[in-house]
């Protein structure tokens, strides 16, 4: 079979494929933008749109992401943006623990932003790659996992935005700048049980009553050190953390314990 035919037969068999090819034979170049199979970046972010009930300045958040806006992370995205908005109205400062470009340190500086809203944004990571994995609870990670990243280049990405502050190292080093702070919202993406570990006992006792602490890494098979160090932290306290099928979860601070 010619090449060019398997690829039409592979094409009409993805969802809506029948119809991208039909419209993409039609298409001149001048009777309209030309047509994109439903894969493409860009019409995935077209189906978020019409699909998601987010207000516009969603979209313009993620619109400026640029390659850090990948199409397969639209629901995490969406969660994210979801119970940041809730936790905005609160007192209390933003955070962010493993950075890496600043993909969603965009996301979640840009929707405060786009809301009104003057807070500032920690943004905890070593911006060298991952500190010493945990023998046993991290074996699918190594010290330097990730290195591929430069601080500058993030602050660059994120230069517009106002109230960033970077703390770059470890978080045994860096969390204990922010020992008198409180927090109404903590994104954790941290991967690493040590890690994580950390970024339970520090900042949920520095929870603002409603705030959200969102994690990144409980429900990943690479991240099983990440999903223990959450259940055994709150496996003490009241509150319990919400899984979901995007493999995050949250919890919501509602005592005055630790």
């Amino acid at each position: 079979m010619p090449l060019r035919s398997l690829v039409r037969r592979s094409l009409e068999g993805m969802p809506g494929g029948r119809r991208f090819v039909a419209a993409y034979r039609a298409w001149n170049g001048t009777n309209g933008p030309k047509p994109l199979p439903y894969y493409h970046p860009d019409a995935l972010r077209e189906e978020w749109r019409r699909g998601y009930g987010a207000s516009e300045p969603f979209h313009q958040v993620l619109g400026s992401m640029g390659h850090e806006a990948w199409p397969p992370k639209m629901d995490r995205y969406m969660v994210l943006d979801g119970l940041l908005r809730s936790a905005l109205a609160l007192p209390g400062d933003l955070a962010e623990c493993g950075v890496y470009k600043g993909g969603t340190a965009r996301l979640i500086a840009g929707t405060r932003t786009a809301s009104g809203v003057r807070k500032r944004l920690f943004l905890l990571d070593t911006f060298k790659g991952m500190p010493e994995p945990t023998a046993g609870l991290d074996s699918t990670w190594r010290a330097g996992d990730l290195g591929d990243v430069d601080i500058e280049e993030v602050k660059q990405f994120l230069v517009d935005l106002p109230d960033i502050v970077f703390l770059p190292g470890l978080f045994s080093d860096t969390l204990l700048q922010l020992a008198e702070s409180k927090f109404c919202f903590v994104h954790v993406d941290a991967d690493l049980y040590t890690s994580v570990r950390e970024c339970c006992e520090f900042f949920w006792p520095r929870m603002v009553n409603g705030g959200v602490v969102v994690f990144d890494d409980y429900g990943f098979p690479n991240c099983p050190g990440a999903k223990k160090a959450i259940d055994e932290y709150f496996a003490r306290i009241a509150e319990k953390p919400v899984y979901l099928p995007t493999a995050q979860a949250f919890a919501v601070k509602h005592s005055t314990n630790g």
